[in-house]
């Protein structure tokens, strides 16, 4: 039987035994399987070999099991509407392409938590693949948002979602990364075909991003990406390749 690990708790601050926890939810990997074939980890990095995680990434060094409860709300609601949720999602439809859905009637809540528990978990995470998390001071501002159950006005942490067209491929989860719109910085996560948005700036994203925001009491509108033609599928030939 394997040890118990205690160390300080990253949310509570206390010494406690701390638990497996995912950053990036298991019901997110276990759709990439195929028949019995368990999700692999591949980078185009020289001396990485590749891996099997069945369950996806977890860490033992984040949160302890109080702490962990936390997540659980708004992971399970991510999994319903994001996992298991396409009929809850509305194509909008133009010359026969599909080029985007409305998300009706979820809840804000629990939804924009479970994007800023992510952001923070990847944050604090020692896993490799979320080594491009970095929150800085905005850390704090995340945490206290998840401890206080409170996700805030859209324009703080503002979250966007598109989503790629569907393809056998497009569920990949590709490591999350920083990246500019305007000079306004965010978060990049890719999640069950969702590509997430986070921002983590004091800057406002511009006002033509506004219909796409997460917001109280508003549909949500996910634009469509090509996958085919998109920069990560070039990014996953060249991962193929070098595995």
């Amino acid at each position: 039987m394997s040890q118990k690990k205690i160390d300080i708790c990253k949310s509570c601050g206390e010494k406690k035994v701390l638990v497996r926890a995912h950053i990036i939810p298991a019901a997110f990997f276990r759709q990439l399987r195929v028949g019995q074939r368990s999700p692999e980890l591949r980078s185009d990095q020289p001396g990485f070999y590749t891996r099997r995680y069945p369950k996806g990434i977890y860490d033992t060094g984040i949160v302890c099991q109080q702490c962990e409860a936390l997540f659980q709300s708004p992971d399970d609601y991510a999994a319903k509407k994001l996992v298991h949720g396409n009929a809850d999602l509305e194509p909008i439809i133009l010359e026969g392409e599909v080029i985007g859905h409305f998300l009706r009637n979820y809840d804000y809540k629990l939804l924009k938590l479970f994007f800023i528990s992510v952001l923070w978990r990847a944050h604090v995470s020692t896993a490799p693949f979320y080594s491009k998390i970095n929150l800085g001071p905005y850390a704090a501002d995340a945490l206290k948002m998840i401890k206080s159950q409170d996700p805030g006005e859209p324009l703080g942490f503002s979250v966007m979602l598109a989503k790629f067209v569907d393809y056998p491929v497009a569920k990949i989860i590709l490591d999350p990364h920083s990246e500019r719109w305007w000079g306004v910085k965010a978060y990049r996560f890719y999640m069950g075909g969702f590509i997430v948005h986070i921002k983590c700036d004091k800057q406002l994203f511009p006002n033509s991003f506004d219909p796409v925001i997460m917001k109280p009491d508003k549909d949500l509108l996910i634009p469509s990406r090509d996958m085919v033609n998109s920069a990560e599928f070039e990014v996953l030939k060249k991962v193929v390749l070098a595995a």
